[in-house]
């Protein structure tokens, strides 16, 4: 099978009420999904999405699953606002007709995380927030590191007048 015959048979045994497994690629859902990762993906009407679920959808150059944050409705039509958890903006408005399925578990190491553990933690959005805001937490360490550097230098040693 070529690759780029994949995806459509993909499409069609999710819309024909399959569930499909797959690799995932790329590292926007880091931490809770990371490249190499086996996605097991369910087919979903997107009227019955979650906030917080993973969706998968069809973008303009690739299949995507991002973390579904917010829909709203605009000239009588739903969108649906998605935003990989690694990054720092949601993607352009996802109509539903887009709407492939949704990641129902992971596979790594052999071990399955089911729906309550692809839920994104308040940890979880501090520490991409960390890692995104200036260069992350290597960062973060250096500038601690400086600040007890100078604040041992302004203490007085003991035995000292």
């Amino acid at each position: 099978m070529e690759p780029s015959d994949f995806w459509p048979l993909c499409e069609d045994m999710l819309r024909s009420g399959r569930r499909v497994r797959i690799p995932a690629g790329g590292m926007s859902m880091f931490p809770r999904v990371r490249d190499g990762d086996i996605v097991i993906i369910e087919p979903v009407a997107p009227a019955a999405l979650a906030i917080g679920d993973i969706v998968v959808y069809r973008g303009s150059e690739a299949v995507v699953a991002h973390r579904l944050i917010g829909r709203c409705h605009r000239d009588g039509r739903m969108q649906l606002t998605v935003k990989g958890d690694f990054l720092r903006r949601s993607d352009g408005p996802v109509l539903p007709e887009a709407v492939l399925g949704r990641v129902v578990a992971v596979e790594r190491a052999n071990r399955t995380m089911g729906p309550d553990e692809l839920r994104a933690t308040k940890l979880d959005q501090l520490l991409t927030g960390l890692r995104l805001r200036g260069g992350g937490l290597v960062r973060l360490a250096r500038r601690a590191g400086r600040a007890m550097r100078k604040l041992l230098r302004r203490r007085p040693r003991s035995g000292s007048p």
